[in-house]
């Protein structure tokens, strides 16, 4: 079809082509197909000039893979903040062992550039590394999500003030715990 830059690259380096890239919004969460996982990302600006970004895993029946904070020293605008969110639950993702993904943003801007290239010069690079990680998926759907949807990645990104570089796949804190019951439950 080659109607986006993604479906552009992935004609020229491979013979199918399975991926999608979607600007739909989501109000609620859903679970991902079996043998599918999803990634939902967030990110914060904090006003002590850091940054956090916020990553969840889950499967099929909403169990989390694994839930994650990072925190970077330095303040970037909200776009490059999603844009670097994104592309490391990507990596996280790759390392949890996923190969079918849905990836959610709550910024439909990034969606935006990964959809119909683009992208503003702030994240030209890190949208060109999402690509490149997106392609090493089996098959993958990129979407936007309303922040009522992404409220668990949103509490991550908010969390890596207190924990700054930080995972779980077993014990999450309970009020990450909390926002996924609630996805569960309202699904």
């Amino acid at each position: 079809m080659g109607t986006t830059m993604l479906n552009d690259f992935w004609d020229a380096n491979h013979d199918v082509q399975p991926h999608n890239i979607e600007k739909s919004s989501p109000q609620v969460w859903k679970p991902p197909s079996n043998n599918w996982l999803m990634m939902n990302t967030d990110a914060a600006c904090f006003a002590n000039g850091k940054t956090g970004l916020g990553c969840i895993i889950r499967d099929s029946i909403g169990s989390i893979v694994t839930a994650n904070c990072k925190l970077l020293e330095t303040t970037h605008d909200p776009l490059v903040a999603e844009a670097l969110a994104f592309r490391w639950g990507l990596q996280v993702a790759l390392n949890n062992g996923a190969q079918n993904l849905v990836a959610y943003t709550d910024s439909l801007s990034l969606v935006k550039s990964l959809q119909h290239g683009g992208a503003p010069s702030s994240i030209h690079l890190i949208t060109q590394d999402c690509l490149d990680l997106l392609t090493t998926f089996q098959y993958f759907d990129v979407s936007h999500v309303r922040k009522v949807a992404n409220v668990p990645a949103h509490l991550l990104a908010k969390h890596s003030v207190v924990c700054q570089n930080d995972y779980w796949t077993m014990s999450v804190p309970n009020h990450i715990l909390q926002a996924v019951m609630t996805d569960i439950l309202n699904q």
